[in-house]
This record gives structure tokens, sequence and C-alpha cells, in this order.
């Protein structure tokens, strides 16, 4: 299954006989609850939906829709399609266009990752095919998704089904694709997006020497770090731990120790489980099921740990925020800042009446990161009166 949030909604999708099935979810922050719709069948490829093999789900912000990615074995290959929320209840689907053309794309369980790129406004679609780690970049206009040439993260190696993680930097603006090579040895690399193009850097940087059967990985927000989890055999027989990535300009990736995430015990069969950013409280969620043999045993439970990064240095203090650009600027150029009173209409989904506060990377929350600075109040889901 795989699921993905966007403007108050969830969808929610998963497969039944090789059928692909979604629904959308509305979420009540003031009581913790998600109220969802029926169930819809995509029906959507030529061989009667049926796709033998997962899917990925993501949210583009700029347009207000949902992009799949999943691979349909009527002849094998990856397609992505859109999914447009009308209401609570209702939703229309563009017509899948392919981006593969080998039927290696997948084999099984999740093997596609997607992320937003905010800053090109794409979306970039990660997948083991001609037994790479590839990753192709998705132009979204409305209910139509085109596609770029993909490109290699790593031109040597073999990465198997779960492997693989694609995520994005919003604080250095890049691309974070990780992966496992066929030893099943971590690694994870940089890339740029450019057009409809990506560029990786020549140096993947290893985060475990040992058997990792799964992995997966989420941009931490607070920190500017990638949070990796996996079943790391090399370390403590076998157990979920986590550890976390902190990338740099010049395209390296350092890391720090890794964490236990489950119970402890060792033989853990968990492939890898999922990493889910909290940017408003500043941590990490890391939740994957935990059992001691391929068939079960131990307790056969679903763990989750709450994993603390740490708080990324800022130069924010209470006096010396004037106020936000008007748009997106690359570094070391002139910007025009919309001071207090103005109203900047450069955001997406802000809920009206909603005060934002500035957090410790720059970006806006409904929370206040360790400086409270109040950055203004919203009134409409795209603009925001500024506050000094």
């Amino acid at each position: 299954c795989a699921c993905a949030y966007g403007n108050g909604r969830v969808i929610l999708m998963w497969e039944v006989n090789n059928n692909q099935y979604y629904k959308i979810g509305v979420v009540n922050a003031s009581n913790n609850s998600i109220s969802m719709s029926s169930a819809t069948d995509t029906s959507i490829d030529p061989s009667g939906g049926s796709t033998n093999g997962g899917m990925a789900i993501g949210y583009h912000v700029a347009q207000d829709r949902f992009v799949v990615a999943s691979r349909f074995n009527a002849d094998g290959y990856g397609a992505g399609y859109i999914i447009k929320v009308t209401s609570n209840t209702a939703s229309s689907l563009g017509t899948q266009v392919q981006f593969t053309s080998n039927n290696d794309a997948a084999a099984s369980a999740r093997p596609f990752s997607i992320c937003y790129d905010p800053d090109n406004e794409k979306m970039v679609i990660a997948a083991r095919w001609l037994q790479k780690p590839q990753a192709v970049v998705a132009t979204v206009s409305d209910m139509t998704i085109s596609f770029g040439t993909a490109a290699e993260a790593d031109t040597s190696v073999y990465t198997s089904d779960q492997a693989f993680e694609i995520v994005y930097d919003t604080n250095l603006n890049k691309l974070i694709y990780v992966y496992l090579r066929s030893d099943e040895d971590g690694y994870a690399k940089m890339g740029s997006v450019s057009g409809t193009s990506i560029t990786w850097e020549s140096t993947a940087y290893e985060w475990n020497n040992g058997d990792s059967p799964g992995v997966s990985a989420a941009y931490v927000s607070a920190t500017n770090q990638v949070l990796i989890a996996s079943r790391f055999q090399g370390a403590s027989g076998g157990t979920m731990r986590a550890i976390a990535a902190t990338p740099a300009a010049n395209g390296s990736i350092s890391y720090g120790t890794s964490v236990n995430t489950g119970p402890g015990s060792s033989n853990d069969q968990s492939q890898g489980g999922r990493v889910c950013d909290c940017p408003e409280i500043g941590v990490a969620v890391v939740t994957a099921p935990h059992s001691g043999n391929g068939d079960g045993g131990v307790d056969d439970n679903v763990y989750s740990s709450v994993i603390n990064c740490g708080s990324a240095s800022t130069t924010l203090t209470a006096s010396n925020y004037v106020g936000i650009a008007d748009a997106a600027y690359a570094n070391g150029v002139t910007a025009t800042i919309q001071t207090a009173g103005t109203v900047n209409d450069d955001q997406s989904s802000l809920t009206a009446g909603q005060f934002y506060y500035i957090q410790n990377n720059g970006t806006l929350g409904t929370s206040a990161g360790s400086v409270s600075v109040v950055a203004g109040v919203a009134i409409a889901s795209t603009k925001l009166l500024v506050k000094c």
C-alpha cells in the first residue's frame, strides 16, 4: 500500500487481487481523526488494472494534485498518472503515461519511491529498472503528466525490491537517493534537478556495511538531515535501526551513530518500515513491524519510535526577522522582501486565520521553533499577512 498527504487530505492506496484501489481521507486535527471516503477502483491499466507489484504516491503542492507511480504488468513497464481530488469524497483520474520500457521496473512489494521538488515544482520518481537504481523527473500540469529521461544513480550495481528511497533536501535544494548495492550494503548519493534532467554526484557514501534487506528514509526539516531506517544485519544481530545522514553543499554525506528503533531482539525480519518527518515538533517517527523469522515469531507487533536528531543551528533571533521574499530566489541575487503589513501570495496549503512561525530552517510552521518569531497570519491558503 501507499499513502500521501496534501491540502488537508490523505490518499490511501492498496491492491486487492491485482487491482488498485484508493480512498480519500480528511484529517480533523481537533480530535486527531480521519474520515474516509468509499473505495475507488482505478481501473486505469489496459490489462484491467493489474499492477503486480506496488505503487508510490506523492503530492504536487503547486498543482494541488496527487501523482501515482506504479508497475503495470500488461507489458511490465512503469507508469504514472494523476489523481485530482475535487471534494472530500470525489476525485478524477488522469491518463497513465509510461516512463520505463523494460519489465525489470519492479518485482514485488513497494518498488517505487516518489518525492516533490518544490524549487523546480517537479515530482521525482525512483525505481529499479535495468537492475539499477534510477530516477526520472515528472512534469505535472493540471491532469497531464510527462517525463524526462531516466538517470542512473549508480551504474554498476543491482538494487533489490524495497531497497531504495528518494527524498528532497529543501535546505540544499538537492535530491538524496538512498539505496542498497548487490551485497546489501547501504549507500546514499546526492543529485540535482535541472529542467527534466537529473545530475548525480560522482560519489556514493556508505551508511551500513552489512546486510540491509530493506530501507526507508525521510528528510527531517528540523535538522536538515535525512533519517534512514533499515534492518542493520551488521549491528546488534540484525535489528531495526535508524541513522541520521547529514548532506553537505559539496555533495558529501556524513553519518551519525545508528540507534535501535524496535524491541531490540536479534533476527528481526523487518524490511525497513516507514520514516515520517514531524516538522512542527522537530522529530521523526520510525514505524516498522517486528518478527523473529520469515513466518512470524517473537511478537509480530508493529513498533513506532520517536527519533530526535537534535536541533539545527539557526541565525534567527527575536529581532532580526524583517519579512518574507516575494518569490523563490537563488543564493546571492537581489530579492524583494515583503515587510510588515504586506501580503505574501507565494505560499501554499495555509489555513486561513492560523498564525505561522519561522522555523529554525527558515520554513513556516504552526508552532514556534527554538526561537519564537511570528511570520504572519494566513488570510487564504496561498496568502500570508506579514507581521514583524
